[in-house]
């Protein structure tokens, strides 16, 4: 026993710390004849002081111990053949077995020779300090403090103690390691190859991701591969994948792997060695995708798309998952459907434009956010629901014709495609004056009118007129047509003498509107106070209106009187009133000149500006302004009763020529304005050419006052000399049907 195993046990003793017996009934010495096996190597022996096959032969002189292979070392031939003691020893020999030399073998220091060495390649030591000649250990020791080769400690072992044991303290031997049962994830039967370590990168479930096995030891011949299996359902074969990539870096194995981030399957790293394989399971995480708790909002519909408007993902707005988020995926389908339509990306952008869809159709839309890297968009929003606009309408197709009645256009269209979701729901019809289109006027009438009357137009004057059908949303493309109003007779035009050296007249109208396309003038005149005189005919040009006529052959100092009239296509219209002036002889002043000139521009002046004024008077009315016309209607029926009384007055006279010349002087016209509220009647002519002009509502087509009705007034005026309660009862009765209609 002992540390060196020296000392011996001696008789009926054995074991390590010679604990046990041969028996314990008597303790003989010579009671241990039998062989005492220890595992292999070591095989059987007999015990101390005894050989021979069956062990019942005494150790011979000179021999002791188990199986009397030890040598005695003492003066005396014979020794103790239990322990080997003497009661002299040998020279060079010392111990109380005389088994210690004076000089210890190579391995062993110390004073009795009994402490290891323990250097490399079992070079000597010093036998008192016990350090190395080479300075170095044995496998499995290591230099101590006191630069003595200790074995390893804890769990390390092999030289110089840099190995780590792979399994329990009870099996790590010193020298060899591991002798059995290694840790999980290590390779046996030594527990050197292992797997170190397992690693993936992290992403979104279902993406295509790395799988990391890391293996160290000596991996010659280690197969690697990665495995996974469903966790739901055990009796599925588990996949196995070889690795894409295979590096080394600095003694360690690294294998990578790619497959998809299932978190239903198990997977796990598994490396084989000839009969002898293990596993290291991977654990593994995706990120949450993120969720939108938003509704989008619409920016802008049109018959075809809708652009949407959103808040960007937020975690303080409530929404949920991990970020960043990168982009965003709007859906959209009919609300009727069931399958999604999807813009697969927006750039990042909050909001976007969804195009391709279907006019006045009720849509839902809903946005989901998107993190980096593929599969890394959530779960849709709220949903949003919203109608498209309709089509715009086909623009209807018209025609233009003029009216039954003066100044007039009849407007007749048909009717476009209609969507039978998108109804018609108006008409509009725009007009101005060829060359006028900045004083555009509009008429909106309801979607059962196919014709509708323009009135109040000037006379032979081309008009555009253009219309449009609406629907609820839009409004459709113009049409457009171009159309005369019908030609009237002109109107007496206005005439001013210049100039008497000679007499020079100045004769101004329009060419266009309410004075009729005036061709020529006729001018007629002959001395004043001269019975049976003939009258004078002198035909006139017209340009643009307007004329200048010098009477260079009458007689100086004579007093003429004129009549001038202008003529269109129609005829000549009536003659002008009478005027006289004296024919002198001389050079006209340039005072005079310039006076006659700026009259003649200031005549045309005035002529145009009449012009605007009718224009302006003629308007289409509305039904709020016709209403505010009663409060005038009473001054307008004595006008009437006033202009009745002096007709009858010169038809009892016999002196109608001359009445009629002076209403045409005076031009006399009765005028009430109240925004757009005019009414204006002018009596014109001795021939009965009578013209009367009453602003009607523009829904409607008839004048208020027929020229018939008008003739059947006047006879029962002159007949019965009622004229104040007939015209009376007339206006009456006509102005509230045009007010109630």
């Amino acid at each position: 026993m002992g540390s060196n195993c020296l000392t011996a046990c001696g008789g009926n003793r054995f074991g390590w710390s010679c604990e046990k017996r041969c028996t314990w009934i008597e303790d003989l010495k010579d009671q241990c004849r039998f062989q005492i096996c220890l595992p292999d190597p070591f095989g059987c022996q007999c015990a101390a002081g005894f050989t021979g096959i069956s062990c019942n032969s005494e150790c011979p002189a000179g021999t002791y111990g188990a199986g009397c292979k030890q040598v005695c070392h003492c003066k005396s031939a014979s020794c103790n053949r239990y322990t080997g003691a003497c009661s002299e020893c040998m020279n060079s020999w010392n111990g109380e077995s005389c088994q210690i030399p004076d000089v210890c073998p190579d391995g062993y220091y110390g004073d009795q020779c009994i402490k290891k060495c323990h250097c490399k390649d079992d070079k000597s030591c010093d036998k008192d300090t016990g350090h190395c000649i080479n300075g170095q250990c044995a496998v499995g020791y290591a230099l101590s403090d006191a630069s003595i080769c200790e074995p390893c400690v804890g769990d390390s072992y092999g030289d110089g103690c840099n190995e780590t044991c792979n399994c329990p303290l009870d099996y790590c031997h010193n020298e060899k390691g591991c002798l059995s049962d290694c840790f999980d994830y290590w390779l046996a039967p030594s527990c050197t190859i292992g797997i170190v370590a397992v690693g993936y990168d992290k992403c979104n479930s279902g993406e295509p991701t790395n799988f990391t096995c890391s293996v160290t030891g000596n991996i010659t011949g280690v197969d690697v591969r990665l495995q996974y299996q469903n966790s739901l359902s055990s009796s599925l074969s588990p996949v196995t994948l070889l690795p894409v990539t295979v590096e080394t870096t600095d003694g360690i194995l690294l294998a990578r792997f790619i497959a998809d981030a299932d978190i239903t399957q198990n997977y796990m790293c598994r490396i084989q060695d000839g009969e002898y394989w293990t596993t290291r399971a991977l654990h593994f995480d995706v990120y949450d995708l993120p969720g939108y708790n938003g509704k989008p909002s619409v920016l802008n519909s049109t018959n075809s798309s809708v652009t949407l408007k959103w808040r960007p993902w937020s975690i303080d707005k409530g929404d949920t998952g991990d970020g960043p988020v990168i982009d965003y995926v709007v859906f959209y389908k009919r609300s009727r459907d069931q399958e999604w339509n999807s813009v697969p990306s927006t750039s990042g952008m909050t909001s976007v434009k969804v195009t391709g869809l279907l006019a006045n159709t009720e849509y839902e839309f809903s946005v989901a956010a998107v993190r980096p890297c593929t599969g890394g968009r959530g779960e849709m929003g709220l949903v949003l629901n919203s109608t498209t606009l309709c089509s715009p309408p086909g623009t209807p197709f018209t025609t233009l014709t003029s009216g039954d009645m003066l100044r007039q256009l009849n407007v007749n269209w048909s009717v476009p495609h209609v969507d039978t979701d998108c109804p018609i729901t108006s008409f509009t019809i725009y007009y101005s004056e060829l060359g006028f289109e900045n004083d555009e006027t509009h008429i909106v009438v309801n979607d059962t009118v196919r014709e509708y009357t323009i009135l109040c137009l000037n006379a032979f004057t081309a008009y555009n007129v253009e219309l449009t059908s609406r629907n609820k949303d839009f409004e459709s493309l113009r049409s457009s047509n171009m159309a005369y109003t019908t030609e009237e007779k002109a109107v007496p035009p206005i005439v001013s003498v210049c100039s008497d050296s000679p007499i020079t007249l100045q004769i101004g109208t329009n060419s266009m509107g309410i004075f009729g396309n005036v061709t020529h003038f006729n001018i007629r005149y002959r001395e004043e106070n001269v019975k049976d005189e003939t009258w004078q005919l002198v035909k006139l040009a017209s340009k643009n209106g307007s004329a200048t006529w010098t009477g260079n052959d009458l007689t100086a100092g004579k007093v003429y009187v004129f009549e001038v009239r202008a003529v269109n296509r129609l005829g000549e219209g009536r003659w002008s009133n009478t005027f006289s002036a004296i024919s002198r002889r001389g050079t006209i002043p340039n005072l005079i000149v310039i006076i006659c000139i700026s009259l003649a521009l200031l005549i045309l002046l005035i002529c145009n500006a009449f012009f605007l004024i009718c224009c302006w008077i003629m308007r289409p009315v509305s039904s709020k302004e016709l209403e505010q016309s009663r409060d005038h209607f009473s001054i307008k029926k004595k006008f009437t009763l006033e202009q009745k009384k002096v007709e009858k007055e010169a038809v009892k006279n016999d002196d109608t020529e001359s009445y009629y010349k002076e209403i045409d002087t005076d031009d006399f016209q009765y005028e009430t304005t109240n925004e757009a509220v005019n009414t204006t009647r002018i009596l014109k002519s001795a021939t009965d050419d009578r013209h009367y002009s009453e602003p009607i509502s523009n829904n409607y087509s008839e004048t208020t006052f027929s020229a018939y009705e008008e003739e059947i007034v006047e006879n029962e005026v002159f007949k019965d000399d009622d004229t104040e309660s007939i015209y009376e009862e007339m206006d009456t009765k006509d102005y509230e049907t045009s007010i109630n209609t």
